[in-house]
Order: C-alpha cells, then sequence, then structure tokens
C-alpha cells in the first residue's frame, strides 16, 4: 500500500476489519474530496478478491445496473458473459454466485463509492444490499 499520512487510527481499523474471522459491514462517509475512496482502494485492492462499483451522478437505474455488469465482467474473473440486469435483486444474486465457489481462502472485499448516487429512494438498491449482507455475505468469512 502506498503511504497515507494522517490516516494511522484508520488504517488500524481498517487492519482490525480484514483480520477479523467472520463478515464485516464498514460505511465511510464525510466530506468530498479528503480521500476516502483512496484510502479504501489503496488498503484493500490487494488484500483478496476486490472489487468496486462506483455510482455516477444522476445516473438512472438501468444506467447503474449496466456499469455494475461491466465491472463484474472485467474486475471479477468469470469464464461466461455476465447478463443484463432488470433489478438490484437479480444483481446481487448472481454476485453472490459468482462469489460463491472462489477461493474461500481469501477474503471478498466489495467496495461501493458514491453509495448515495446509488441508492436512490426508487432504486431498491438499499432493499437488495440488505437482503444479501444478512442472508449471503454476512455468512461468509
Amino acid at each position: 500500500m502506498r503511504n497515507v499520512c494522517g490516516r494511522e487510527e484508520e488504517l488500524k481499523l481498517l487492519k482490525k476489519l480484514l483480520n477479523a474471522n467472520e463478515a464485516q459491514l464498514l460505511a465511510v462517509y464525510g466530506r468530498r474530496r479528503v480521500g476516502k475512496t483512496y484510502l479504501i482502494e489503496n488498503f484493500f485492492q490487494d488484500k483478496g478478491v476486490f472489487f468496486r462499483f462506483t455510482g455516477m451522478k444522476g445516473a438512472t437505474l438501468k444506467e447503474h445496473l449496466l456499469i455494475f455488469q461491466k465491472d463484474m465482467s472485467k474486475q471479477l474473473v468469470i469464464d461466461k458473459k455476465v447478463p443484463s440486469f432488470r433489478n438490484w435483486l437479480e444483481a446481487f444474486f448472481y454476485l453472490g454466485d459468482i462469489l460463491k465457489p472462489l477461493d474461500c481462502t481469501k477474503k471478498i472485499i466489495l467496495f461501493f463509492d458514491e453509495l448515495p448516487w446509488i441508492a436512490t429512494r426508487k432504486s431498491g438498491f438499499l432493499k437488495a444490499l440488505e437482503h444479501f449482507w444478512n442472508h449471503t455475505f454476512s455468512k461468509n468469512q
């Protein structure tokens, strides 16, 4: 990891989360342009299976699902074509199926950046994420 100045406490917390025996959920929030994304990406990107999805300001649900589909194709080693998704439930079901057979000795890091742009009122994102955290993701180590 590249040097990050003035983030010793945050790095300690990230190390603790990474070394935990059970699944962890972390929300990082704060002012824009202070290095949150840089910190998370640089700390976790070489620590296991790392998947990053970044919301796009003003994007529709359909556009976000397309970006999610393309990001899965590019970032996760998948030997088949990633289908298009009609909603976040379909997207998370597919993501869960992709992650299930992965090497369980590696940590799986899912990084959702710019969440307020993704989780709009009618998107269904938070409802789908909550379902999959409670029934799939939190069951993994």
